[in-house]
């Protein structure tokens, strides 16, 4: 979701079965301002993308610069939504 001037707007969503097994959700970086999301039912062996309106990758150019705080979480959200995140790992690579 971002959030720019008081509106949001959905950047990915999957919808998922009711029985699915526990997920790992992975976020990566594209040059620099654009980001990939994918998900993961088999503890992180094979991953399945999340495309959003824009594509397979979200253009997060509008992001203020590296120098600046970002904020970064995961949000789940519906008329049932209901979660448990076990671990959050942030992690930078080249």
């Amino acid at each position: 979701m971002r959030r720019t001037k008081g509106q949001e707007d959905v950047l990915v969503e999957t919808a998922l079965p009711a029985n699915s097994p526990p997920l790992r959700l992975r976020l990566q970086a594209r040059q620099n301002t654009h980001f990939a999301f994918a998900y993961s039912t088999d503890n992180g062996r094979t991953w399945a993308p999340m495309a959003g309106a824009d594509g397979p990758t979200v253009d997060g150019a509008y992001l203020p610069p590296w120098d600046r705080g970002i904020r970064v979480g995961v949000l789940a959200q519906g008329p049932a939504a209901v979660v448990d995140f076990d671990e959050f790992t942030l992690t930078s690579q080249p």
